[in-house]
């Protein structure tokens, strides 16, 4: 669904810009999670120690409840506008209910999350590699 070809008198949009949570990892090591508010560049800048992760990946984690009163027969997507440099983009990535799409720099891309969002949802963007750009994440659901 994208939100721009849609009447916006039938539309709910919730920005969810932040805070998000960013680590690196490299086989079993990760560095210590750090707190950025995207829209965002992502780089060894956001570290508080030089970091090298050359072969490891970058990720993006933000929690966020699904709103009050939001029926399960609800229409919703996830929107995220303006990354760069992702690898794949999950809902809830640690639940058997949860969605995942991979994607490439895309001014947009979309997730159906229709039906299983839950009490408590985190999102999850794992980036290729460093730099890359957090953009903005949407959750759109029709009224």
């Amino acid at each position: 669904m994208n939100s721009d070809s849609r009447n916006p008198d039938s539309l709910h949009v919730i920005r969810l810009r932040g805070p998000c949570q960013v680590a690196l990892t490299s086989g079993d090591t990760q560095t210590e999670p750090v707190r950025v508010r995207i829209p965002a560049k992502i780089s060894a800048e956001n570290f508080p120690t030089k970091v090298l992760y050359e072969d490891g990946s970058v990720f993006l984690h933000r929690k966020f409840n699904k709103p009050t009163g939001m029926v399960a027969t609800q229409k919703a997507v996830l929107n995220f506008r303006g990354f760069t440099n992702v690898k794949v983009a999950r809902l809830n990535p640690n639940m058997a209910n949860g969605a995942s799409a991979e994607f490439c720099d895309a001014d947009l891309f979309s997730i159906d999350v229709t039906g299983i969002l839950l009490s408590h949802n985190t999102i999850e963007v794992v980036f290729n590699s460093m730099p890359a750009f957090a953009g903005d994440i949407e959750l759109v659901i029709e009224n």
